[in-house]
């Protein structure tokens, strides 16, 4: 498991994410699909604030080892 800074790349170590319950289901479903559809490498919960993103949680499969 990696976990970095999506837009600097930055490695790290200690992160808390909170969810609501409605996000968890969301994210539970674009972990599924990630899983079912071999061409999909990454899937996003994103929130949205206006007319940009206020967060955006990102997944992406690593490739096998």
């Amino acid at each position: 498991m990696q976990i970095r800074d999506y837009e600097s790349g930055r490695d790290l170590s200690d992160i808390d994410v909170i969810l609501s319950r409605e996000e968890v289901e969301e994210l539970s479903a674009y972990l599924h699909r990630l899983l079912a559809d071999p061409g999909l490498r990454s899937v996003q919960l994103s929130r949205i604030n206006g007319l940009g993103f206020a967060a955006e949680f990102s997944v992406t499969l690593s490739p096998p080892q």
